[in-house]
């Protein structure tokens, strides 16, 4: 058990790193494996161990939030496995999920296989998260977002068959999706 005004971390939880020099530069060497139940993690005390997360708008903005987790997870931040994993308390992020990410926290090797029971999210949770200029200009994003069904692949290329509920409306997409980022040369199916 760890416990902190902000931060409560039962049952198992195992967290692995070379030294705390190197995570400050390097978060992505992190190693977990833990089984959160009805855990709580204030993000002052996560900026203690990973002060490159400040750098983020949505942790910067939200100092003194509290995440609450749920569920499974193993691996390291540069390749994570969760199982039934809950999240919620940052910003307006809450989410209910299975599956893996690879390559964070560096957005352009992202890759994911995801089992997404539910994603509720809005539109600045999306830019705090990925940061300036990294969703182009000509792509407005909808105020706010909740989405189920399934993603696989990486930004650039994925294939999904998803359910949003949106403020722009709602959609249904079962495809795949190239070149997103090659002007010219996208595609979808």
């Amino acid at each position: 058990l760890l416990k902190t005004p902000g931060t409560k971390l039962s049952d198992r939880i195992v967290v692995s790193y070379p030294s705390l020099d190197t995570i400050a530069k390097d978060i992505s060497v992190i190693g977990f494996s833990a089984n959160f139940n009805q855990n709580e993690l204030a993000v002052s005390d996560l900026l203690l161990f990973a002060p490159s997360l400040g750098r983020k708008d949505i942790f910067r903005k939200n100092p003194n939030a509290v995440i609450r987790l749920n569920g499974n997870v193993e691996g390291h931040v540069n390749d994570l496995k969760f199982y039934n994993l809950s999240v919620a308390g940052l910003g307006s992020i809450q989410m209910r999920a299975s599956g893996s990410i690879r390559g964070l926290p560096d957005v352009k090797r992202f890759y994911a296989d995801l089992d997404i029971d539910q994603l509720s999210i809005t539109a600045t949770d999306i830019r705090g998260l990925v940061g300036a200029g990294a969703i182009p200009t000509s792509i407005q994003l909808p105020e706010s977002m909740n989405l189920h069904g399934s993603f696989k692949g990486s930004l650039q290329n994925f294939s999904t068959n998803t359910r949003l509920q949106s403020s722009f409306g709602a959609a249904t997409v079962n495809g795949t999706f190239k070149n997103l980022t090659v002007k010219g040369r996208e595609s979808y199916n």
